[in-house]
């Protein structure tokens, strides 16, 4: 008895060994990921996120950079040349939504005060768009955006379109929420979510403002796509979406219909999904953060974040390396 107690012993030590010799993956044993019952995932410093791409130069990016575990949005507002390989700092400080226009502006929203601010790639010339604004959208060509606005002295909440230098080209009494975008020629698109299904309203923003409470031209809907946190138009006909289970597209040929996303990323356990991702309209890539998580320890992890490269289809994915983060 002895002796099979010593065996059973042994046995389990070099099961043991062996499994400390395993690469440093997650093993789908636990909700798909066995993640659930683990003691942490910790975030691997410097974190980077909220890739945007410069629109009139397709080898130019910006991004965050969170370096020290910043203390409430506290970040760097880094510029990346794919092409020359240099990576500049050009500001730090609460940035919330990033967008770069063709108008050679960098604009943020501040969440410690609700502003929208701009900046130039440089550095310079930062300014203030609008006060008590969070969430804004801006157009094609850069040089307007739309924006919720909540007034201080009637305490109401407005929709304004302006210009890049803060002046109301008008505004009226409505809001359209957080999910909204204007990156196409002529429509204003708002997102609704129930689950996993996410539900467009496409307005024409040649006379949105015209008529107050006017409702949507029409409506699309996406089934089980997941819950959706970031989207954007590729063209003037396909749009993609960022869910907890990947990346996918969406061809409209009809924006008053159900459609079909087609799944071009997924997350898995080792790829976290809800990333974010810009649109390289020229040369048709996207560029997505992506985050592998990485076992360093029996019931500990880390999370890993880099930028990736692909085709709208998804193929040809690459890892950029970024020097000096």
């Amino acid at each position: 008895m002895r002796n099979s107690f010593l065996l059973c012993l042994l046995m389990l030590a070099i099961c043991l060994g062996c499994k400390q010799d395993e690469p440093n993956v997650l093993q789908p044993e636990i909700d798909g990921c066995g993640i659930s019952n683990i003691a942490s995932v910790n975030d691997q410093y410097p974190i980077i996120s909220s890739p945007v791409f410069n629109p009139n130069n397709p080898d130019e990016f910006a991004f965050l950079r969170d370096k020290y575990f910043a203390v409430c949005c506290e970040l760097d507002l880094m510029v990346y040349n794919l092409a020359t390989k240099e990576l500049k700092k050009i500001f730090q400080g609460n940035i919330g939504m990033l967008e770069w226009s063709r108008q050679d502006w960098l604009l943020f929203n501040d969440p410690s005060f609700g502003g929208i601010r701009k900046i130039k790639p440089t550095g310079d010339s930062l300014s203030l768009v609008d006060s008590f604004s969070y969430s804004f959208a801006l157009n094609l060509t850069g040089d307007q955006l739309v924006f919720d606005y909540f007034s201080q002295s009637d305490l109401t909440t407005y929709h304004r379109l302006a210009n890049l230098d803060g002046v109301i080209l008008n505004q009226q009494l409505f809001s359209l929420g957080y999910y909204y975008l204007w990156h196409h020629d002529s429509l204003l698109t708002t997102m609704g979510l129930d689950g996993n299904n996410a539900f467009l309203s496409f307005y024409p923003i040649n006379n949105y403002f015209d008529v107050p409470n006017a409702p949507p031209i029409s409506y699309s809907s996406i089934s089980n796509i997941g819950y959706v946190t970031q989207y954007d138009w590729i063209d003037e006909n396909t749009m993609a979406f960022s869910s907890e289970k990947g990346i996918y597209t969406v061809y409209f040929s009809d924006i008053n219909s159900v459609v079909t996303p087609t799944q071009i990323w997924k997350a898995d356990c080792q790829r976290v999904g809800n990333v974010r991702f810009t649109v390289q309209r020229g040369a048709k890539k996207l560029i997505a953060q992506r985050y592998e998580i990485e076992k360093v320890g029996e019931t500990q992890y880390v999370r890993n974040g880099q930028f990736v490269r692909m085709n709208y289809d998804g193929s040809d994915e690459e890892v950029i390396e970024i020097p000096g983060l």
